[in-house]
């Protein structure tokens, strides 16, 4: 079941509007959650599907964690 709120929360943060990341961020800190929503992306973007790995990825990259593979 968790795998699936990490793919909710990934879609989550893709869907934001530009002007909005920064006050998501602001709240995940806020509510000490920023570290485990990036850990568990982290897990799925090594260990998930390529579709689950690539939603991911983005994810990250939207929230602005640099992805060093590429």
């Amino acid at each position: 079941m968790m795998h699936n709120q990490i793919q909710v929360a990934a879609v989550e943060v893709l869907e934001l509007k530009d002007d909005d990341v920064g006050e998501y961020l602001r709240e995940l800190l806020a509510r000490k959650r920023l570290s485990s929503l990036v850990q568990s992306l982290n897990k799925d973007v090594l260990d998930g599907s390529a579709e689950v790995a690539e939603v991911a990825r983005r994810a990250l990259h939207r929230l602005g964690f640099v992805d060093e593979r590429t």
